[in-house]
């Protein structure tokens, strides 16, 4: 792990990155252990479990009131690593509710990577999701 370290610092000093941009070990080290973790790897199912739903799962019926209802939280989706983004295993489109603006061209859209997490347009005039797996 230090040597392709040390091959990383060396290559940015030749691209003459500035030394504040580039990884230290430790977070090179992070990022190449979530690379290959979620290399080749498939998203998760996106179809419905079969079967009876737990009771976790459930809805009560008890009533409750609008006041006591919980804020949403907000979730934080990082970024996937370039190993991830172009290794062409298991990334597919799907609808997604809120729309949200395309990573590519900042258009709004519906779509997004069921790998990457990140919401990208699918038209026949635009093919952001293609171009951002690829270029």
């Amino acid at each position: 792990m230090i040597n392709s370290w040390l091959l990383y610092r060396r290559h940015a000093s030749q691209l003459t990155r500035p030394t504040r941009e580039q990884l230290d070990l430790a977070k090179f080290t992070a990022s190449i252990s979530e690379a290959l973790v979620q290399q080749n790897k498939l998203p998760p199912v996106i179809a419905r479990k079969r079967g009876r739903p737990s009771a976790a799962t459930s809805t009560s019926y008890t009533s409750t009131s609008d006041d006591e209802e919980k804020p949403k939280k907000r979730s934080v989706v990082l970024p996937v690593g370039s190993a991830v983004r172009f290794d062409n295993v298991g990334h597919f489109p799907i609808h997604s509710e809120p729309k949200q603006r395309c990573k590519a061209c900042s258009s709004y859209v519906r779509m997004k990577c069921v790998k990457c997490r990140v919401h990208l347009c699918i038209t026949k005039d635009k093919s952001c999701f293609i171009d951002y797996h690829t270029l």
